[in-house]
């Protein structure tokens, strides 16, 4: 990364006049209420690290285009765009079937496994889901397009950022250069999960397609540098491209040399640290620790997905009920498990397995249960309060791009020390191994033996991981992530 201090990285940022942030979905939650009606629908502003990245940033004018996540029935477009153009929105419409062929199944069933390490069982119909992951990513170009087209002729002397996030739109850049009329416009891409190595890569029949499309921008980000090594040996590797300074030099082939860094997103943690001073979220503490008489709470917070590891952390506890039974009834873990694609059968049997885990675990206690699973989500200051009454926060992900409850975690622990025990696996443990025991979730002795050292970790020892945190995630904000990526794409 080109090392620049805020005020030039806010000094190269006011020079833009508009950012089009093209991701899989809008920042908005859709619920139809009323099908028959032209507004029986409801909008709600989502939360996350990307909204909140660019609402900190100062002097840009930023305009949303993706999916609202739901069928909109046809009687209600009019209206539905209209609200969604005062949110600063621009929606992309999609059959029923062609989500499941671009979403439900090119995107999950084919790229996403991939990008984790996972190689799934054979299906038929590869080729017709990449058919539509291309008719989707086609719409996207010419939401994008329409939005561009009539940005330019208002603002003709503005530049214009086309910011591209995440696996769904590998092929959009591509796309972009044939329908933008504008070839030197600026496209980056953002890829958040992380990227495999070459051997794994390979194994999708459109490997070379999705790194040509991804070879067709200004820009190239990651998390963490390991990401961005495999992306780039990858295109030298199977693509015939030459890297040269963390440039992928394609002009001979696409028209475009691809600048490649690698930047780790973060959060917003002043909310955070506010809420967990407050008087109201102390109380909730006093009486969430009150309702477990005080034992040493783990938590964990993770959507139900394989990848998150949630199966291993059981596992963990199950040894370490074992390996050190004088602690039995001294520990509980409060499992959030926010259900996810419960449509899809592989996850269904996750939750089936992890459900029958929790109870056999369970069982073994003589006393109050080990384990509480929470099968929710819950609002801010609930999670807040959560994150502050736990001794210690498990994050057991077998693969994670990042994982921000990581960062939430340690911000909510500004009036206390926990401890913070975290997958190796994770691009946060990149981040902030000097704040965590880390470790490898695939042996469960040594999540055990994780809990065990926190247990035993003296105040000042935490104190000092916490501290070494908290500076961490204070200066490597969302905003700041969201800066550099700009600075070095105007730079």
């Amino acid at each position: 990364l080109k090392k620049t201090n805020s005020d030039s990285i806010q000094s190269s940022c006011s020079s833009i006049a508009s950012v089009v942030v093209i991701a899989n979905r809008l920042p908005l939650t859709v619920k139809i209420t009323d099908p028959e009606s032209e507004t029986g629908y409801t909008i709600v502003n989502s939360s996350g690290g990307l909204v909140s990245a660019l609402k900190a940033i100062k002097n840009i004018d930023y305009v949303w285009v993706g999916w609202p996540g739901c069928a909109v029935p046809e009687i209600m477009l009019n209206s539905f765009i209209k609200d969604c153009a005062d949110a600063n929105c621009c929606p992309v419409f999609m059959s029923k079937e062609l989500i499941d062929g671009f979403y439900d199944g090119y995107c999950n069933k084919v790229i996403w496994p991939i990008l984790h390490y996972v190689i799934n069982d054979a299906h038929d119909n590869i080729s017709e889901e990449y058919a539509a992951y291309e008719e989707a990513n086609r719409l996207f170009a010419e939401a994008v397009k329409a939005y561009y087209v009539d940005y330019k002729q208002k603002h003709p002397n503005k530049e214009v950022i086309l910011w591209v996030h995440d696996y769904h739109l590998m092929i959009l850049p591509q796309i972009l250069r044939r329908v933008v009329p504008d070839p030197n416009a600026k496209i980056a891409f953002f890829l958040h999960t992380p990227f495999p190595h070459r051997t794994m890569w390979s194994t999708i029949p459109q490997c070379k397609k999705l790194l040509l499309g991804l070879m067709h921008c200004d820009l190239v980000g990651f998390h963490i540098y390991e990401y961005q090594k495999h992306f780039m040996n990858c295109c030298e590797s199977l693509v015939g491209a030459t890297i040269c300074d963390f440039t992928i030099e394609s002009k001979e082939m696409t028209g475009y040399n691809v600048r490649c860094i690698s930047s780790p997103i973060g959060i917003d943690p002043k909310p955070f640290i506010d809420a967990s001073a407050s008087q109201e979220i102390k109380l909730a503490r006093k009486n969430l620790r009150a309702r477990y008489n005080n034992r040493y709470i783990i938590l964990g917070v993770d959507r139900l997905d394989y990848m998150k590891g949630v199966y291993q952390k059981l596992k963990g506890i199950e040894v370490f009920l074992k390996k050190y039974p004088d602690y039995k009834h001294e520990i509980v873990l409060i499992q959030l498990a926010v259900p996810s694609r419960q449509d899809v059968p592989a996850y269904q049997k996750l939750k089936r397995t992890v459900h029958e885990l929790v109870t056999a675990i369970n069982g073994t206690s003589t006393e109050a249960p080990v384990i509480e699973h929470w099968d929710q989500s819950l609002s801010f200051k609930e999670l807040v309060a959560v994150y502050t009454a736990a001794d210690a926060c498990l994050i057991s992900s077998i693969r994670d791009g990042m994982n921000l409850v990581a960062f939430e975690y340690l911000a909510c622990q500004s009036q206390n020390c926990g401890s913070l025990l975290l997958s190796c696996f994770t691009g946060a443990e990149r981040s902030l191994a000097h704040a965590a025991i880390t470790f490898n979730p695939w042996d469960p002795e040594q999540i055990a033996d994780a809990i065990y050292e926190a247990m035993c970790t003296g105040k000042t020892e935490r104190a000092n991981r916490l501290r070494w945190g908290l500076k961490h995630i204070s200066e490597h904000t969302a905003e700041h992530w969201a800066k550099i990526l700009l600075n070095d794409l105007l730079c």
